[in-house]
């Protein structure tokens, strides 16, 4: 792929040159923090499974991890489900987790974020309101997450003043679901997925300056573009580094099992990584897959999926994971960007 070689080359010029550009306000990367050549090294365990308590809202799935600092404490936020929504995937709920790093390891809160309503029957995919840098935005006092609040992809906004306790607007705001949201110089991108009726779903964009008033823009990612991807995509994830280093997006979607091996007889999926100067136009890494299942794991052996990118140091990817065809999603786990020669993790 001759656009990821040309990246690559001169981000590895322009980082002998300078390594940084730095401005009066901030230090930003010349490059973007993932890479097409970026690999991964997984651990063993997951960082957060099933609830043990059969009663508990995330007994049974666990999915869509959002990762953040605030303050000096790590924030996990989750969707969590119970057996008894089985077989529609009803009454998720918001979880959290606290961690002092970014790795883990991760202490959970217990109850719900946030109570589910008679419409908001359904919540998932949560995702904080961030900036350049990936870092996570307050305004007005507040902190802002998106999530889903129904199987019919109604996009609610939730507002905390700590990340701890949060107050949810009894009103969707857009449709569309895994909503992903920045605000960069006063617009916000909401990233989310739509689903045609005659193709497989896609990645598309809105843009606003407030809640109120946000307004689709166009698809920037549809599937089906590389061997690996067999369906629909989902779960997008977008960082934003800066006018040159640009935007990386992450994204999972149903895969070709000739390309993505596996012993598994059932679908399976793999995350993809794709760049972009604008925002709006995207170019897909060659190299995609950057992350797919392990056979013989214990934790994600069938699907992986639902991407949050941390620009730490190291850099890292959390995911959801699932090992058999009962639970949605079974553990949410990490994996740490480095020097390894398995490009999709080990």
């Amino acid at each position: 792929n001759l656009a990821t070689l040309k990246m690559g080359f001169l981000c590895l010029l322009a980082a002998s040159a300078l390594a940084m550009v730095v401005t009066a306000q901030k230090t930003r990367p010349v490059c973007p923090t993932f890479q097409c050549d970026a690999t991964f090294i997984r651990g063993h365990e997951p960082d957060l499974g099933l609830s043990p308590s059969p009663t508990a809202f995330d007994s049974y799935n666990i999915m869509s991890p959002f990762v953040a600092q605030i303050g000096s404490t790590w924030r996990m936020f989750y969707g969590g489900g119970p057996i008894s929504g089985m077989p529609g995937y009803l009454r998720y709920q918001i979880g959290g987790a606290t961690a002092t790093a970014s790795g883990g390891p991760w202490t959970r809160d217990g109850d719900p974020l946030i109570p589910l309503g008679v419409v908001d029957d359904f919540h998932t995919t949560p995702t904080l309101l961030r900036g350049e840098g990936n870092v996570v935005l307050k305004e007005g006092g507040l902190y802002h997450m998106l999530f889903c609040g129904n199987r019919n992809d109604s996009v609610y906004h939730a507002t905390s003043p700590d990340g701890v306790v949060w107050t949810k607007n009894t009103t969707s705001i857009y449709t569309g679901y895994a909503p992903n949201v920045l605000r960069i110089n006063g617009t916000l991108w909401l990233f989310s997925i739509a689903k045609p009726a005659t193709k497989p779903w896609e990645v598309t964009v809105a843009h606003g300056t407030t809640w109120d008033n946000l307004r689709h823009v166009g698809t920037v990612l549809q599937s089906n573009t590389q061997p690996w991807e067999q369906g629909d995509m989902f779960y997008p994830y977008a960082v934003y580094e800066g006018a040159t280093a640009g935007w990386t997006m992450a994204w999972s979607a149903y895969s070709n099992k000739s390309v993505v091996k596996t012993a598994w007889g059932g679908q399976v999926t793999a995350i993809g990584l794709a760049h972009s100067p604008n925002g709006l136009s995207w170019t897909k890494c060659s190299s995609n897959p950057i992350l797919t299942p392990r056979a013989g794991s214990t934790f994600d052996s069938v699907y992986v999926g639902s991407p949050c990118l941390l620009t730490t140091v190291p850099p890292m990817l959390y995911y959801g994971s699932r090992i058999d065809q009962s639970h949605k999603y079974f553990a949410l786990a990490h994996a740490t960007m480095g020097n390894t020669s398995t490009s999709n993790g080990s």
